[in-house]
């Protein structure tokens, strides 16, 4: 089947779907775009003999346009006749034109043979409005809300809602029950069920057959009803109301071009029958199945009646109507035979567009009475003038002979009839009105009329209407009806215009009077409604206040409030608590009549019990609702409770509180108490008003009187109970605490207190022997304390009544008889020779000190004094003559009288005990003694070594003499060549000053000032020429400093040049006549005549230096060469550009792509950074691709030259061995003089220290301790002081003394180590780096560069190249540095080297004073000890990248 075009058929003119959606369009536009216009289309009937379809009239005019000043909703009828007149002319004229003709004679058969899909396409497109309007129900609204409707006070008839897309909850009432027995809110979708079909929630239960050869069910009443000759068609669910669910079961095809529908109505069923061309029959019969007793009856108006035994309606078949697709009524009448109804279309071969829809309504109950009055509340009864038309509750008996109500028998509803005795006047009315409950803002926003029936004799001047009306604007909305008819489903739509009351009533046109006649009667019913109310305006709520003070616990308090709504009345004031909403107040209503709410609650005390909230501030939020609740329709307001339900907690501590498990029977016990009334933020209370303590009845009282909450106690010394205070025996302490809203806590402790003890002390040590004991400076002694009491709190020894030390215990002893074990430091330094007195004292922790420990001793604090002699001396710090030398040791200890002489001699080597002799003493020894030493360089081994001449006197005081040997001095790093440099006589030799003048005025680039430039990542760089230090290990030199390079230039006559420890270059030969540099600029050096009427500029560079030489004069070379210094695993490379790589072959790479070429650069470029920068990257990373496998450390770009008129002369470089020449092609006629520029960029960061060179530079201890001991007590000009705060820097200072090099010189971020001098604008300025000058940075940075390890083995062990690192609270950051400067006169403690603030700065001081110190001012500090492992930081070695972990 062809969904769209009948088989054989085609049309020229246009596609048939385009005609059906014009159509449609007609359709639309002839019912009314409105919905009511079509609600009312879909239930209204067709009186007989009319011709007009019954819905024209509906909308057609406006309700607002006819209103006069009347206040009774009338409106002028003779105009409403005019208007339905206008739009039956209408609907003639849009007919009878020729478009609308031809698509009547296209219709006749174009939908013939129509599969399924087809005839629901068809149908639902051509009727979707009437279907739609059909298939609405009153619960529509209840089905749509936005959210769960709510049904009111147990009703099923109202209920509040939320409408898609309004601001305003809306309640929604109804006479008809709104849900069903089960709860469901009754819906007109259908659904699939065992055989057939259902409605999902039905309020009249209705059977669907599953095809058309069943029977329809109407199980409330017991009757069913078949389709006669309709054959055995399937049917089908059909979403006939624009998506809102399955409304329609369709059976196609059960008659030649004819389909069946059923859909569900609030009381019953509604049956279809489409016709869809000039073959579908004229007649259908529907045959009922009755129960025993009852008559199917055709009733006066066109329709019939279902009636049992008693005459009481069980099923009303309502008028049918017929209407074809451009909405013409189609003529259609119903005839009852037996149990059938026959209904009769005459549509062939008549002017009708198909397809053509007839619809007989099914009426099976009235749900507003049911034989009760209840539902009529709220209606009222009006006339105008005196006419004297009727009104009933019921079928009016006046009725009775002309028609029954249609045959309904005595339905109740709300009538409004006109007899034929009496006439009625031109433009009377009379109406029933219900009234929107409550105030002045409820208002009604919709309303439908569910079951409806306006009846009349004849074709008279009367008609019916059905609005809601606005009495303050005097406007209304609604609809009229000229010939009579009925329905179940009636809507008028309200929206926000106020209207207040929903009408029905009769009226006559104001151009015709009705007079009395038999036939001139009419009456109108309505026996079901639904309306939707709203409510303009929330609520408002006066409040009162909540309790201002604490409440405790189960008290129950009340807080005022009254609600007051203009509107539907107040429906509930509850409370929210605990995050739960609870009802305080109930209207028990249901906003409608019988049971409307009340305007106002009246006052309402709200009962609340503290036991329902938590503690703390509770923000209780009081709402006060109308009844419809919801958006728009609450207000709500805070109070404030504060609720204290728990009592203070007690919290003691201390020894008394804990005499439980611990000792029950001490001489003292100490007692904290700490009591809390609440936590801020979590668990808010009244807070602690008082506390009591009480010790034996005697009672303290500690007042509190908490003016916020959770107000705590706490006692800032411990309670001490002690025998002395309160006696020996038994004892018992009480301690309460009330909060405010006097809650109480008692805790009650027993104890015993025992009698007191004092402590004491014994000690050992040298000077603590027999007798008078001789001793020297630094003396210590262990001891012993002990205490069965309270226990030791510390120890002291004082000399001569001064304390010179203490120890005291660790924590406080509070389970009694604690001892104390430790060592004193007795420092009689300062003191005269002679004799003094050691005293030891103990003190308990209550107090009680020990007897005193004395012991009397002699000082001797003069050093002995060692003198040495000898070829040893001689040959300290040079290089070795014989293997042998010899050492004529003399020790001397005679300086006073108080001196005991010398006990002993030693040799030790490298700390290594070699010889020893030891002197008897009998009662003293001698002042001084002699012996020779000799030491043996081949057992000893290559060096350096240290050897070491000790003295002991009698006392044990020390005196040393200390000789480094086998190194003549201390090393150089540099890998400059050490070959001799070979000397010419010079030809018209000038002044260095002269060749500064000569180049200035030739090439003024090669002396001229470099500005500063920058790195890509923020790097200040301009380098600048200064002289070394006189301290460094090689003086005769100048530093370049501002350059990413380690350059160096010589400061003597012969101009060599070093970079970074990567290459070195220096000339093959110079002159008699050649100068030390002169120094421009700061940034230049100029050597005058390094050969024949030629000079040599050195300068630095980003990355490296420039070597220009100038040649002024015809006896100059053609040639010079340069001797390179290179490490054993590197080698120059000749490139093909010309360049020279300087290449370690220890380093493997992977090849590099070559980079994009820069611009050559010029002699005029030695003063623009920029481009010597971007050069200097360029020829590292073009050589680096070059070589591809090995790493380039350095490279030499080819030479630049030019003549002096700046034109171009030829130069290259060639090698030989370890030697660089560079050729020139100058002729006899080059104009002089010519400048050429040699330079060379380096990469330094990668020569730190490569594969197989560790240990990466030994570290010179001598060289670290001698300048910790030196600048211990200064500030070295040449570093930054940072005052009290110079600890780390000073650590720097010591590390780069002993030879550890720069780490990323100059440049910022992990990985550099750098301090730098230079002169500024403004004089001389010193930067460095975070870890140069930061205590918590520079051990870490040791540390992750394998610079340093950790050790962990005792003092004695310690040299001078520990690094001692603090922290003064022992929680993981690194506070302060310290560097071990050597060892004591007797070698059994270190020396240690700081720098604080005024009088912490020192060079030698011992480390147990040091310990002291420290731990008086920082008892938690805690050290860590770093050792130095190179001097320069190994890359390459296991483990690196740096280490992962941190150094504490």
């Amino acid at each position: 089947m062809l969904e769209t075009e009948p088989p054989g058929r085609g049309f020229t003119e246009e596609p048939w779907g385009f005609k059906l959606s014009r159509i449609a369009a007609f359709l639309l536009s002839f019912f009314g775009v409105l919905g009511v216009t079509v609600a009312l289309a879909g239930s209204m009937a067709i009186a007989d003999g009319t011709v007009e379809p019954a819905w024209v009239a509906q909308d057609s005019f406006s309700f607002d346009a006819l209103n006069t000043a009347r206040t009774d909703g009338g409106f002028d009828s003779g105009v409403v006749a005019a208007q339905v007149q206008a739009a039956k002319a209408e609907h003639e004229q849009e007919i009878s034109t020729p478009a609308a003709q031809a698509e009547r004679e296209d219709s006749v058969d174009a939908f013939s043979d129509l599969g399924t899909a087809a005839v629901t396409n068809l149908i639902t497109d051509v009727f979707a409005e009437p279907l739609k309007a059909l298939t609405s129900l009153p619960t529509d609204p209840l089905l749509s809300s936005e959210s769960a409707p709510k049904f009111n006070a147990g009703s099923d008839t109202s209920a509040r809602i939320d409408p898609p897309g309004a601001e305003d909850s809306e309640l929604i009432v109804s006479d008809s029950p709104l849900r069903n027995e089960g709860n469901q809110i009754v819906s007109g979708q259908l659904q699939s069920a065992g055989n057939g079909f259902e409605p999902k929630a039905p309020l009249a239960n209705v059977d669907l057959p599953s095809n058309s050869g069943g029977d329809v069910e109407l199980p409330d009443v017991d009757v069913n009803l078949g389709f006669a000759d309709a054959g055995d068609s399937a049917g089908h669910l059909v979403d006939a109301a624009d998506g809102s669910g399955k409304e329609m079961v369709l059976y196609p095809n059960t008659q030649v071009d004819t389909d069946t529908a059923v859909t569900y109505t609030l009381n019953g069923i509604e049956t279809f029958n489409y016709l869809r061309s000039a073959e579908s029959p004229e007649s259908f019969s529907l045959d009922y199945d009755l129960p025993d007793g009852a008559s199917l009856q055709a009733t006066a108006d066109g329709g019939a009646i279902v009636l049992d035994s008693d005459g009481e309606a069980l099923v009303t078949v309502f008028p049918p109507y017929a209407v074809d697709a451009q909405g013409t009524n189609v003529p259609v009448t119903l005839s009852v035979d037996g149990d059938s109804i026959k209904l009769d279309v005459p549509h062939q071969g008549k002017d009708f567009a198909y397809p053509i829809m007839v619809d007989p309504v099914q009426h099976v109950r009235d749900w507003w009475t049911n034989g009760s009055t209840p539902g009529f509340e709220g209606w009222s009864f009006y006339q105008d003038g005196t006419t004297q038309y009727n009104n009933s509750l019921d079928c009016p008996s006046s009725l009775a002979s002309v028609d029954p109500c249609g045959g309904t028998g005595t339905g109740s509803g709300v009538y409004v009839s006109a007899v034929p005795t009496r006439t009625y006047p031109a433009g009377s009315k009379a109406y029933w009105r219900w009234v929107a409950p409550g105030g002045a803002s409820s208002s009604i926003t919709g309303a439908t009329l569910s079951s409806w029936r306006y009846r009349k004799g004849n074709t008279n001047a009367g008609w019916a209407f059905y609005n809601l009306y606005n009495p303050t604007t005097n406007t209304s909305n609604g609809t009229t009806m000229t010939d009579g008819g009925g329905g179940s489903g009636l809507s008028l739509t309200g929206g926000n215009s106020g209207f207040k009351y929903l009408q029905s009533g009769l009226a006559t046109n104001t151009a015709n009077t009705i007079p009395t006649g038999a036939s001139n009667w009419r009456y109108n019913r309505v026996a079901g409604y639904t309306a939707t109310l709203t409510d303009g305006e929330a609520p408002t709520l006066d409040l009162g206040a909540g309790p201002t003070t604490w409440l405790p616990a189960n008290t129950a308090f009340t807080v005022n409030a009254e609600g007051k709504d203009p509107g539907l009345g107040m429906g509930w004031i509850n409370a929210q608590i605990n995050g739960i909403w609870t009802n305080k107040w109930v209207g028990w209503c249901t906003g409608t009549y019988p049971y409307t709410c009340p305007a106002t609650t009246g006052t309402q005390a709200l009962s609340f019990n503290t036991n329902d909230f938590p503690n703390g501030v509770n923000t209780v939020s009081v709402n006060a609702m109308d009844i419809i609740a919801g958006t728009g329709h609450e207000t709500a307001k805070p109070f404030t409770v504060k609720v204290d339900k728990s009592a203070p907690q007690v919290n003691l501590s201390g020894s008394l509180a804990s005499i439980a498990t611990g000792r029950s029977d001490l001489p003292q016990y100490d007692l904290m108490v700490n009591i809390k009334d609440g936590t801020a933020g979590t668990d808010n209370q009244s807070g602690v008003k008082t506390v009591k303590i009480t010790i034996d009845g005697e009672e303290q009282s500690f007042p509190v009187n908490c003016s916020t909450y959770n107000c705590s106690f706490y006692l800032t010394e411990p309670y001490i109970v002690d025998a002395l205070t309160y006696g020996s025996g038994s004892h018992n302490i009480t301690v309460q605490a009330t909060d405010m809203v006097n809650q109480q806590t008692t805790k009650s402790i027993d104890f015993t207190l025992n009698d007191l003890s004092k402590p004491a002390v014994t000690a050992t040590g040298a000077i603590m022997a027999a007798g008078t004991p001789a001793v020297g400076v630094d003396q210590s002694v262990d001891f012993h304390a002990t205490d069965v009491g309270y226990g030791v709190q510390k120890v002291e020894a004082k000399i001569d009544g001064l304390v010179v030390d203490s120890v005291e215990a660790d924590s406080d002893c509070l389970a009694g008889d604690c001892a104390l074990d430790g060592n004193l430091m007795v420092d009689s330094t300062g003191l005269a020779p002679g004799q003094h007195q050691l005293s030891l004292v103990a003190t308990d922790f209550n107090g009680n000190v020990s007897n005193t420990l004395t012991k009397t001793y002699e000082l001797d604090s003069g050093l002995p004094v060692v003198d040495v002699t000898g070829s040893l001396v001689d040959m300290s710090g040079l290089p070795l003559d014989d293997e042998i030398l010899e050492a004529n040791v003399q020790a001397t200890d005679s300086a006073n009288t108080h001196d005991t002489g010398i006990a002993k001699l030693a040799v030790k080597v490298d700390d290594v005990l070699v010889d020893e002799q030891t002197f008897s003493c009998s009662s003293s020894c001698a002042s001084n003694h002699t012996f020779s030493y000799e030491y043996d360089a081949t057992a000893v081994g290559e060096g350096p070594h240290d050897v070491t001449f000790i003295a002991t006197d009698g006392a044990g005081n020390i005196g040393t003499q200390e000789f480094q040997m086998d190194t003549s001095e201390i090393p150089d790093s540099t890998i400059c060549p050490t070959e001799g440099v070979d000397e010419v006589e010079a030809e018209n030799p000038v002044s260095a000053e002269d060749a500064v003048v000569g180049i200035d005025s030739a090439t003024p680039e090669v002396v001229g000032q470099l500005p500063m430039g920058s790195t890509p990542s923020g790097q200040d760089v301009q380098p600048m020429m200064a002289e070394a230090p006189e301290d460094s290990a090689n003086p005769e030199k100048y530093e370049v400093s501002g350059s990413l390079a380690q350059t160096e230039a010589s400061a003597t006559d012969v101009p060599t040049v070093e970079v970074g420890d990567v290459v070195c270059l220096q000339p093959t030969r110079t002159t008699d006549a050649a100068t030390e540099p002169a120094v421009v600029e700061d940034q230049a050096l100029v050597y005058a005549n390094t050969d024949s009427e030629t000079d040599t500029t050195i300068r630095g560079t980003a990355d490296g230096a420039a070597v220009v030489t100038t040649i002024r004069g015809s006896s100059a070379p053609k040639k010079f060469s340069w001797a390179v210094g290179l490490d054993d695993d590197q080698s120059l490379q000749m490139l093909a550009d010309g360049s020279i790589a300087v290449v370690d072959n220890a380093i493997s790479t992977n090849p590099t792509s070559t980079p994009d070429p820069v611009d050559p650069l010029q002699i005029e470029d030695l003063v623009e950074m920029d481009r010597l920068m971007e050069d200097g990257e360029y020829q590292l990373a073009a050589a680096q691709a070059r070589v591809a496998t090995s790493h380039v450390s350095a490279v030499l770009p080819d030479p630049v030259a030019e003549d002096a008129n700046g034109n171009p002369v030829s130069v290259s470089y060639s090698i030989s061995g370890g030697e660089i020449t560079m050729n020139l092609g100058i002729t006899g006629s080059t104009p002089l003089p010519v400048t050429v520029m040699s330079r060379f960029s380096s990469n330094p960061d990668m020569r730190d220290c490569l594969a197989g060179h560790a240990p990466c530079g030994e570290f010179n201890r001598a060289r670290a301790a001698a300048y910790a001991q030196n600048w211990g007590q200064g500030r070295n000009p040449n570093y930054s002081d940072f005052g009290s705060n110079d600890c780390t820097n000073f650590v720097s200072q010591i590390l780069r003394a002993g030879e550890m090099k720069f780490m990323r010189e100059y440049k910022k971020g992990d990985g550099s180590w750098w301090s730098t001098r230079t002169r500024g604008r403004f004089g001389y300025e010193i930067r460095s780096t975070d870890s140069w000058r930061l205590a918590d940075v520079l051990p870490q940075h040791l540390w992750e560069y394998h610079l340093g390890d950790r050790i962990y083995t005792g003092m004695n062990t310690w040299t001078s190249r520990d690094v001692i690192a603090w922290s003064w609270h022992n929680d993981g950051e690194v506070d302060h540095l310290q560097f071990v400067s050597g060892w004591s006169h007797n070698r059994d403690v270190p020396l240690i080297a700081n720098h604080s603030g005024e009088g912490s700065n020192y060079g030698r001081m011992i480390w147990p004073r040091v310990l002291n110190r420290v731990h008086r001012d920082y008892p938690n500090a805690d050290f860590r000890v770093l050792r130095i492992r190179n001097t320069r930081a190994n890359i390459y070695e296991d483990g690196y990248p740096p280490r992962p972990t941190q150094f504490w």
